[in-house]
């Protein structure tokens, strides 16, 4: 499980850093949209693996504007937010 949340904790922190730069939004889908293309030539054999990461990545980008009053309350914030919350199984927007 530490494995699978470590990409919740990598994908949170890079979404903090560059949010802290002042990236816009669409920066970010861009972002993101790349990191999806880049699992695509991890795992060639998983079609549907690099749609999964676009989701979960718009789903981190989406709580990251919308959850600070859950997760400023947590120490290391945003990316420890989603890493604890990744190892207790539940989802971050929920």
């Amino acid at each position: 499980m530490r494995e699978v949340c470590a990409y919740a904790l990598r994908y949170a922190t890079a979404i903090t850093n560059l949010r802290n730069q002042g990236a816009p939004l669409a920066a970010l889908l861009r972002w993101a949209e790349q990191e999806a293309e880049r699992s695509a030539a991890d795992l060639p054999s998983e079609p549907l693996f690099p749609i999964g990461t676009m989701l979960i990545l718009i789903k981190l980008i989406h709580y990251s504007y919308l959850g600070a009053p859950t997760y400023e309350q947590v120490g290391g914030g945003f990316p420890q937010f989603a890493y604890r919350s990744c190892l207790k199984g539940k989802p971050i927007d929920r």
